[in-house]
């Protein structure tokens, strides 16, 4: 039942507990001040559960969340791995590592407000920084996080993962994230969640640059931050609730891992079967029956820990792939095969300006125009080895860089952003982001009214 409290919609649920099966929880909740709010959150903790089990089914989960891209955006990812192939030069691979990635993160979390950004070229300093923003009862919060970026072609070293820990120890972020491409992690799984001086790292490791798994791990990592908010903990260590849920998980983990010793009991003991079924038979059926009871406490505990599923984030992401298959691939189609990594890296932009403009892919060029009269407000020409923006607006408000090497006749401000630039630090990127933002802004009241 749904009620108003202070502008806020608030729904009422009734919860039964057992005095001997929930015997645990009812004796942490008596301890608690005000057990209303610690039992919501550790419902939103169950939340985070069913993102973490995720990972468990790896391939298959992945495969239902982020359907593979068009064949076009294939070749895209291979023209880029082989020309990581050529070059060798792993300043060079690195950052197109992290353009990769940055890209990805601001394709799918721009529409909630998160903002990731490029820091590489600043000393001891992590690749990308991410804010994260988070609204609850307690209001809007921005919460820094660090992330690391491999794009190696063998597993990353353990003294990457030290580094990694120092630098986010020396930090202030509480948070930290460090993902792997393409290669395994030394001595990590696929996915792990750690815990160390009151920071709290994620370990992601891909097969490849379609499987994503940084994605669903920012999206676990905002309903953990979230849960630390509510607990007064952000910025100052890992809360109770947290910390307990990673060391649930890792009993979880011993539990499995006990089935599995047993199951090799299963098969040495049934070996030994052969030369003796008399002697046997009844060592199978006793470890048998331990498995039986392992598993049957990981069901019980699981269905305990993990509550629903996430139908509006699935909805999230396959809107974000439907415009990736449709609208990107046609105008990276149009601006040519060389410059397609700058459309790649231009992809969110193009979206922003898309929302508050009327966006024509034309024979020549890409356009965008005033949805009051008309008027164009900037367009995307392809050249050669470069894309050329025509920028139809005023930018001297704007504070641009020295990489804004751009020209102005009659109004009109051209700029050329070269596909053969060694990386992404040597295009004026964020200059051109605040031209959009200026666009966006500019035009953002005719789109409401239109």
């Amino acid at each position: 039942m749904g009620e108003e409290d202070g502008g806020h919609s608030v729904h009422e649920f009734t919860i039964l507990l057992d005095e001997e099966q929930d015997m645990d929880l009812l004796d942490y909740l008596e301890t608690q001040e005000h057990p209303e709010e610690v039992l919501r959150s550790l419902v939103n903790l169950g939340r985070t559960v069913q993102l973490a089990a995720t990972f468990s089914t790896s391939q298959e989960v992945l495969s239902g969340l982020f359907s593979t891209l068009d064949t076009r955006i294939d070749r895209l990812i291979d023209t880029m791995e082989e020309f990581q192939g050529k070059t060798k030069n792993a300043s060079v691979i690195g950052a197109m590592g992290e353009d990769i990635a940055a890209n990805q993160f601001r394709t799918r979390f721009h529409a909630a407000g998160d903002s990731f950004e490029i820091i590489s070229n600043e000393g001891h300093e992590m690749d990308i920084t991410g804010s994260m923003n988070i609204s609850s009862d307690l209001g809007p919060h921005l919460e820094e996080v660090r992330l690391e970026i491999k794009q190696y072609t063998k597993p990353v070293p353990s003294g990457e993962v030290q580094k990694f820990w120092d630098d986010l120890e020396e930090g202030a972020a509480s948070y930290g994230m460090m993902v792997s491409m393409k290669t395994p992690i030394t001595g990590k799984p696929h996915f792990s969640l750690e815990s160390r001086g009151g920071k709290l790292a994620l370990f992601i490791a891909n097969e490849n640059h379609q499987q994503e798994r940084h994605l669903v791990a920012w999206e676990l990592l905002r309903h953990i931050v979230k849960s630390d908010l509510v607990a007064g903990h952000v910025g100052s260590g890992v809360s109770h609730q947290v910390q307990t849920l990673l060391e649930q998980l890792g009993q979880e983990l011993e539990l499995l891992n006990s089935a599995q010793t047993n199951l090799g009991a299963i098969t040495r003991t049934g070996q030994a079967l052969l030369n003796d079924a008399s002697k046997h038979a009844g060592e199978l059926y006793a470890t048998h029956a331990k498995v039986a009871q392992a598993i049957e406490q990981f069901k019980r505990r699981m269905k305990y820990l993990i509550q629903g599923t996430s139908e509006a984030y699935r909805e999230a992401a396959n809107k974000a792939l439907e415009w990736n298959e449709s609208t990107l691939v046609d105008i990276m189609e149009l601006m040519g095969e060389k410059n397609k990594p700058l459309v790649s890296a231009l992809q969110v932009d193009i979206k922003q300006l898309e929302s508050c403009t009327t966006m024509n892919i034309g024979e020549s060029a890409v356009s965008f125009h005033s949805t009051s009269n008309d008027e164009v407000v900037l367009k995307i020409l392809p050249m050669a080895a470069a894309l050329k923006l025509e920028i139809y607006a005023d930018l001297s408000s704007l504070e641009l860089s020295e990489l804004w090497e751009a020209k102005e006749k009659k109004g009109i401000t051209t700029v050329q952003l070269s596909s053969t630039a060694k990386n992404s630090g040597t295009l004026p990127l964020n200059d051109v982001r605040k031209v959009v933002e200026l666009l966006t802004s500019e035009n953002s009241g005719d789109s409401t009214n239109g």
